[in-house]
Parts: structure tokens; sequence; C-alpha cells
């Protein structure tokens, strides 16, 4: 291979080129991997270990960086489950022990029982679960809280894959709510239709707000969550913000607007969400431990967050996302589909090169479900050793952990 590469050099290039060609290739290949990203569950485990020896030498220093551990958990897949960063983040969850149950339009569905089974096999893990409920429907997302609510089982001859052993009057168990991109949600190149806002924004609301009195019922000492993938697009959507709601009035031929203004949308709505979630929390009287009267540690009653965070992450520009533009399950015609295709099949260097693999953005929704959150403000006795507190204040900086309610973005500029 080695004398093939350098014989279509010497037919190609002259010596003096080789010199520029190396750099070209170097610089092509930095670019490509800083577009991949950080790989964020074996940065938080760095900066755990980095936390911890600091802390070994001064208590002052807080350890705020971890993963939390999955096993027994339960991750509902709220949107997206079966596309190709849906089932990415499945095994991967799957593979810490959670429970995982996604929900889908028809969870007896050939291909749906078919991934299942094969997630089921490759993760070693029998709690992994389809469960029939279409986002788009009012109705079906209602009944699927009540039964979830209740921990009820299915009725009226309609198979539920829902966690078994549960006794009915009781609640199922909901630790991670997590929403990521539907391939329904990202309109073709050139369509006169798009359902972005659909399932950005109304079929997540409806969710949330069905599932909020589970969410509410789990323990306050119980860390949930929910977990929103947002698109980077999100920075071109402000031009629609205010039409998104509204069908197109034509050919769409900038779909990277549209989505990001639904997704606009959503992060206001998640942050807040986080808000009022807070708000409830002031007025919960439950006790924050299971051991009744030791609660000293913890804030004053007024000041306490709630124990349901609203996670906002994006996983940047992942390449089925990218190239979903180029095709879909929008009906197109034969010549606006060949089109499409030629388009998308000279993208395909561009793509390769700024595009962020899917186990890569699968790698950050995992991250965002498992990062140990933000601890509660609180007064921090002040140390002798000036170089303990430089330390602290440099690894706060690195991370202070998860901020529920806060932007990737706002929570850098807080910590500048």
């Amino acid at each position: 291979m080695l004398h093939l590469t350098l014989e279509l050099l010497r037919s190609t290039a002259v010596p003096d080129h080789y010199g520029k060609i190396a750099t070209a290739i170097v610089l092509i290949l930095l670019i490509h991997s800083w577009a991949r990203g950080p790989a964020l569950l074996e940065r938080e485990e760095r900066i755990e270990a980095h936390q911890r020896r600091a802390h070994e030498k001064s208590e002052d220093v807080r350890v705020t960086a971890g993963l939390g551990a999955m096993g027994g958990r339960t991750v509902l897949m709220g949107t997206g489950a079966m596309t190709p960063i849906g089932l990415v983040v499945m095994a991967m969850l799957a593979q810490q022990g959670a429970h995982i149950v996604a929900l889908v339009p028809d969870a007896a569905a050939e291909n749906v029982v078919q991934l299942v089974l094969l997630l089921r096999e490759s993760t070693s893990n029998e709690n992994i679960f389809a469960e029939s409920c279409d986002v788009r429907d009012d109705a079906s997302i209602t009944a699927f809280a009540k039964r979830w609510h209740e921990g009820a089982q299915a009725s009226d001859g309609v198979p539920s894959t829902v966690l078994p052993g549960l006794a009915k009057p009781h609640t199922h168990r909901l630790d991670v709510l997590l929403f990521l991109p539907s391939a329904e949600a990202v309109p073709v190149m050139g369509a006169t239709t798009d359902e972005a806002y659909t399932y950005t924004v109304l079929a997540r609301f409806r969710l949330v707000k069905a599932l909020l009195p589970s969410l509410l019922a789990q323990p306050p000492s119980r860390d949930v969550r929910i977990v929103s993938a947002v698109s980077p697009w999100y920075a071109a959507g402000l031009a629609q913000f205010d039409r998104i709601a509204q069908p197109p009035k034509g050919p769409i031929f900038e779909p990277w607007t549209r989505v990001g203004a639904a997704e606009l949308h959503w992060i206001h709505l998640a942050m807040e969400l986080q808000h009022r979630l807070d708000k409830l929390a002031e007025s919960d009287t439950r006790p924050r431990t299971d051991l009744h009267g030791i609660d000293d540690t913890l804030p004053p009653l007024a000041e306490r967050r709630s124990h349901v965070s609203s996670v906002i992450v994006c996983p940047g520009f992942e390449v089925s996302q990218l190239s979903a533009f180029f095709g879909g399950p929008a009906p197109l015609g034969t010549v606006h589909r060949a089109v499409l295709w030629a388009l998308w099949l000279a993208m395909i260097p561009a793509l390769w090169l700024l595009g962020k693999p899917t186990s890569r953005a699968a790698d950050a929704m995992v991250w965002a479900a498992r990062a140990r959150r933000a601890p509660a403000a609180r007064a921090r006795p002040r140390t002798q050793n000036a170089a303990a507190e430089r330390s602290d204040d440099h690894l706060a900086q690195q991370w202070p952990g998860l901020q529920p309610g806060l932007f990737a973005l706002e929570r850098h500029r807080e910590a500048q």
C-alpha cells in the first residue's frame, strides 16, 4: 500500500510539492479531529481523578466532576429512539445497566422488535423495551402517561413492554427522560412541508406535561433528569423564530433555519421549565434524605433546587442529521430525489471533515445523563492554604458540575 502511494505521488506531484501535500493532510486531519469534539465521558473521568487528587491534599477542594452509576436506573427515550444516535445511546446506557424504555409509534412493528432484540443480545441487558406512543397525538401521550403513573400495564389487548413487576398503585420509576433528534423533525431541502415544530417543541412539551406528576412523585433524594438534545442550527433560526409554528408558504430551501427556530423555542421552554421546577421545590416539605431529621448538610428550604433537572445539551453536527436534509420520510418526486442524492454525494467529503460521528454525539448525550450535578451554592470556608484555594478555583472553572436549566454557552460565559 505504501509503495502504491509513493508511486502515485511520483506520477502526480513533483518532490518540491511533497511538503505542501503533507501539510495539507495534517491540516485536514486536525480539522477533522477538532470537528469530532471532545470525548466527554473520558474527559469527565480525567477531571474527577484530578479533583480527587487535589482533594486529598486539601479538603477545601470540592470534587464536582464524576459520572453517576446507571445500574437499575430507568431511562425513557421520549423521541428519536430508533434513529442512529438513539440506538447508540440506548446501547451505551444499557451496557451500564440502565433499564431502557423507547417510545415508538408501533411497538409491535417488525423493525422495532428486531432492533430491541438485537440491543438486548449485544448489550447482555434484557431490560430494554419498546412502548407504543405516538408523540404527535395528545390522546396517545395521555394514555401512555396514565399507564406509567399508575404503574399499570397496557390493557384491551394492546401489548405492553413497560417494566413488569411493579404494584399497580405505584408509579414506574423514572430517572431520565431523554429527547433525541427525530428523523421526522428534519425538513428535506425543497419540500413544502415539515414537522420540525411538531416533533421538537409540541411533542416534547406535551410529553413532559403529561409525565410531570410521575417526575415529581420520585423521591426528592433521587437525581431525575430531562435531557434534551438541541441542534447546533439553533443559531440560524432567529429569522424564522416567529414563523416556525406556521406551515411554510413554499418550498424549503434553507431547512436548517426551520430546525434552528424550533430548537430556539425548545431552549427557552427547557430553561423556563427548570425555573418552575425550582419554584415547586421551594414548597416541597419532604425530607431530602432517607434518614428523617438528618438534613443538616443541605441548604435551607428556600434555597433548595428541584430534584428534577432540565438539561440542555448540543451534541454537534452529527453526520446522520446533516444527511437528513438531502432525503428523508417526506414524499419526494423522482427528479427531486435524484437531485438531492447528487447533492448529498457531492457533500460527503465536507460531511466527513466537519460532521461529528454518531458515536461521539451519543457520547455527549450519555454524559448529560450521567455527569454529576453542580452542588448547591453554599458558603465555603476560607482556607489558609493559598495554593489549595487557587487549585479549587481552577478546578471549579474547569468544570463546576452539570448546571440544570443553563445552556452550555451560558455556563461557559458565567465561568469566565
